[in-house]
Parts: C-alpha cells; structure tokens; sequence
C-alpha cells in the first residue's frame, strides 16, 4: 500500500515547490505512470503499481479525525520488490552505478504526460522565494552568514545553467537513493520507496548515492567505493563534463534545503532533535565556505 497525507501536505515545508502539491491525486498519478514505464520498459526491479478494477493507479478514501472532521487521502497498491534491503553500501557498487544509470537513460526517454504535476527539484527547491532560508534564516543567522547563503544560490543558479535542462541532463528521478531504498536479490540491484520521484537534475540522484557512503562498513576505502560506483555508471551512460563539481553543487543544495527543513520545524515548535536541529543550522555555513564557494 503507498500511502500518502491528505491533499496538498508536503515533506519539505513551503519552500517545497510540487505542482499540485507532493500528495495530490495528479500527482501521485504521474509518478506512478513513470514507475510502471521504467519498470515494463526497463526490466529494473522497483514496484510495479498494481491498477483498480476501473483501470486507475490512483485511488481516494476519505477518512475521519476523531473531531468530525473526514480528511481525504490518495493511496496506491503496489507490487513487492524482492530482495534484502541494502542498509550500508555494498562491496561491489559497481551494480549500483549501472542501475542507476539505466534508470536516468530511461528518464532521458521518457515524456511525462504532465509534468506540471510532478514535483520539481531545481533551485526553487532549497533557494526559492518560499525557503524558509530568507524568511526565517535572519531570526539565526548574522547578516554575514546570510550573505554566504545568497553567495551560494547565485552560484548554484549559474551551475545548474551551465549543467542544462535538456533531457540528457534534467529528466525524471527517484530523488532518495540512498542504501535504504535499495535491495539486493540474486546480484541484481532493485529500489523502492519511490514517493518523492520527480523532475530533477540527474546529478542530484547519484549525490544522494554517494552521500549515504560515509562510513563504509562494506571493507575498501570511501574514495574507492566512489570510483566504483562512478565506473558502473558510465558503463551505462556518460557523466557530465566537471561532473565532480557538479557533486559539490547538489550536495550544497541538499544541505540547505535541510537547513529549511530546520528551520521550519524551530518556527512551528515542534518537538524532535533540536541540538541535531541547531548543528545543521550552524555547520552548513561553515562547510559552503570551506567547500563549496568559489
């Protein structure tokens, strides 16, 4: 069962830009007709949506609060995906870099019937006008470190235009590939979880990869698991020129859109790791000055 919040929730908070919204019934359904594609097209093994009696991939149910309140809710019948969840990178990341490189060669083919619908994981996503960055970031930030936060979007835009938007470069992606959301059957590579699939910059999906790499407890060393699962990927398809600076752009991305993250749940109050919280507010500032502004 793939189930979702009601109508117009987000995970991200409002700087978030989805389309429709992140759950909306539209799309939900144009991310599971791209699954159903990249798994009938492709043979990769990722959950295969499971249609009603009418037809539909999508379907709607509405449930009460407990205060009298019905909230609607979309959900969708899924698959299952073989295998044994991956946990820490495997030793051979080889067969990661190809099934992720035959995911982002079908996503070069594929035509979303509405994009429109889909969410979208470009620069508004951590550095648009709704981040929660340039409406809350001053409450903890000085104005010095505010200014490292416009330095880094203006550098941002100017990679991401340089990197493109043509459909070599930007198409549909899983968005969260770390090893959670992957399993391992027979020696094949699968992956599941697929909820903020979307429009997005191919790159982000193999930063998210690599990302999760640290530490290893696979045996061989971090830049070696990286060599490898670069070297499974370009058996598949080419990386972009630079393609090692492009990593430093989208792991700075992912890393304020968590500090939006963080500050939105500082405004709201609500409760969880707050010292986590505060650390990633304050060690991203530091880590765009080490090692990613120019």
């Amino acid at each position: 069962m793939y189930r979702l919040p009601r109508d117009g929730g987000t995970t991200d908070g409002p700087g978030f830009r989805a389309g429709l919204g992140l759950r909306s019934p539209q799309t939900l359904e144009a991310q599971l007709l791209w699954l159903g594609a990249l798994g009938r097209e492709t043979g990769l093994t990722v959950p295969d949506p499971v249609p009603a009696l009418d037809g539909s991939l999508a379907g709607r149910v509405s449930l009460g609060d407990g205060q009298g309140k019905a909230n609607g809710h979309s959900y969708a019948l899924m698959g299952w995906v073989p295998g044994e969840l991956m946990g820490d990178a495997p030793a051979d990341l080889s067969s990661v870099g190809s099934f992720v490189a035959r995911l982002h060669g079908h996503a070069e083919r594929y035509r979303a019937p509405d994009p429109s619908a889909l969410p979208r994981w470009d620069w508004h996503w951590p550095f648009g006008e709704a981040a929660h960055l340039w409406s809350r970031g001053e409450e903890f930030y000085a104005a010095e470190e505010m200014a490292v936060f416009e330095e880094a979007a203006q550098q941002a835009w100017a990679d991401l235009e340089k990197l493109g938007y043509d459909a070599g470069a930007f198409g549909m992606i899983h968005r969260d590939l770390n090893f959670r959301n992957l399993v391992l059957s027979g020696g094949a590579v699968g992956a599941i979880d697929f909820d903020l699939c979307g429009l997005g910059h191919y790159m982000l999906d193999l930063t998210a990869t690599l990302a999760a790499m640290g530490p290893l407890r696979a045996g061989g060393t971090l830049d070696q698991a990286r060599e490898s699962l670069l070297e499974g990927y370009e058996r598949e398809r080419d990386l972009p020129v630079d393609h090692r600076g492009y990593f430093a752009t989208f792991i700075a991305m992912r890393r304020v859109a968590a500090v939006n993250r963080d500050l939105s749940l500082l405004a709201s109050g609500a409760a969880g790791d707050q010292a986590r919280g505060h650390r990633v507010l304050r060690n991203t500032v530091t880590w765009l000055r080490r090692n990613y502004l120019r």
